[in-house]
């Protein structure tokens, strides 16, 4: 059996992203991510590296979600936008534990 962890409203969540888009972490100038509700668009996070929420540490490259970022439980839709060292803007497709296209906060 595999398990999977869940991700609860109102905790502190570093949530390890995999790019494999053929980018690694040292072409990557800026990452932005953006969590939507699926019920309500109304509700939104955007994450920017180059506001320090999200990091990246060799290949490692972790979303740091606040206790007080997403406090409405539901699915969250992933955006990923990736700015390359020649500056193009790049959009990624998110694979974030097993989930193509969303995170489920409980």
């Amino acid at each position: 059996m595999t398990c999977t962890n869940k991700l609860y409203v109102a905790t502190d969540i570093d949530i390890p992203l995999t790019i494999t888009s053929g980018f690694v972490a040292g072409d990557i100038q800026d990452l932005e991510v953006t969590l939507t509700n699926k019920d309500d668009e109304s509700i939104f996070r955007t994450y920017k590296k180059s506001l320090n929420e999200i990091t990246v540490s060799g290949s490692t490259i972790t979303l740091l979600i606040l206790k007080t970022h997403i406090t409405i439980p539901g699915k969250y839709a992933i955006k990923i936008r990736l700015t390359d060292t020649s500056s193009k803007v790049r959009g990624i497709t998110p694979c974030v534990d097993g989930s193509l296209d969303y995170l489920r906060f409980y």
